[in-house]
């Protein structure tokens, strides 16, 4: 008996990937903020070439210097996600602060 030399083999392999979206309009909506030109929340406007601006820096979020300096006389956190910058006080500051409120009560 003799040996096959020239044996053929074929294989056919095939297979299908099914992909689901799961549908969450909140993520697709902050998606597309991301993804959209930065726009001041304060002033709702569009940062322009030239205009002095300011991104925060623990959030990231970027704003006018003049709104968020208005801001943060007011409250000490990010309008968007109320990140406290409180810590980013000089220490100085603190120590005044505590001085002041001391005072006070």
């Amino acid at each position: 008996m003799g040996v096959c030399i020239h044996c053929a083999l074929k294989i056919e392999v095939s297979f299908s990937i099914t992909v689901d979206m799961m549908y969450c309009e909140a993520t697709a909506l902050l998606q597309g903020c991301v993804m959209a030109s930065p726009e001041c929340c304060i002033r709702y406007e569009a940062m322009a070439p030239g205009v002095d601006t300011m991104q925060l820096p623990a959030c990231e979020h970027v704003y006018h210097v003049e709104c968020i300096t208005k801001w943060f006389n007011v409250k000490p956190t990010c309008p968007v996600c109320r990140e406290n910058y409180l810590e980013f006080l000089p220490a100085a500051y603190k120590v005044l602060g505590e001085r002041m409120r001391a005072v006070r009560e």
